[in-house]
């Protein structure tokens, strides 16, 4: 079954959306309460993320979660 969710789309919305509010890794990470390599492994390598992480960083960007993963 096919849900949509495409992980290199959302590493490119993840740093798409976290670029074009001025913030960088280090400020979302500090947001999230975790590690700036945390953040960039998803933007880069290993977008694997778990639910409440995924939650959190749409709500601090501000976007829907369709949004952050590239369904909208």
């Amino acid at each position: 079954m096919d849900n949509g969710y495409n992980p290199a789309l959302f590493s490119a919305r993840l740093r798409e959306i976290r670029t074009a509010k001025n913030m960088t890794q280090k400020e979302l990470a500090a947001h999230l309460g975790c590690r700036s390599g945390t953040v960039n492994n998803w933007e880069h390598m290993f977008p694997n993320i778990s639910l409440y992480y995924f939650v959190r960083v749409a709500e601090v960007l501000g976007v829907s979660l369709e949004e952050l993963a590239g369904l909208k």
